[in-house]
């Protein structure tokens, strides 16, 4: 069984300000392995910036030094896909994004078919 799961972070640059980070993991439950991440990136700067999204994909497990992933590391720890198997804990994950319905829409989706709609609805 495979799903996408969306997280939603940040990061604060001294050029940049502050950048809202969406991630898009694609995690294979049965085999408790990430296939793949994607991080969707968008500028702030002190105000919404509805546009001007921008895709990065990241081979799982390497870590970007402007894409803080610690999470990743935590998900693994915390053994979180083998309670996603047994079906504990799944809705609690979608529900730490920003906007659950949004997540639960992705869920269950091919990874570029749930990125293309998350860009399409912040348009």
């Amino acid at each position: 069984m495979r799903i996408v799961l969306p997280y939603y972070g940040y990061l604060i640059t001294p050029k940049q300000g502050l950048t809202d980070l969406f991630y898009l993991v694609d995690l294979d439950l049965v085999r408790g392995e990430v296939v793949r991440v994607d991080l969707v990136t968008r500028a702030a700067r002190g105000k919404k910036i509805l546009g001007n999204w921008c895709r990065k994909s990241l081979v799982a497990g390497v870590l970007s030094k402007d894409a803080p992933m610690v999470w990743l590391q935590e998900l693994r720890e915390a053994g979180v896909w083998h309670r996603a198997v047994r079906g504990e804990d799944l809705q609690e994950m979608l529900n730490d994004w920003w906007c659950s319905a949004q997540g639960e829409a992705l869920a269950g989706r091919g990874l570029d078919e749930a990125l293309a709609a998350r860009e399409e609805r912040c348009r």
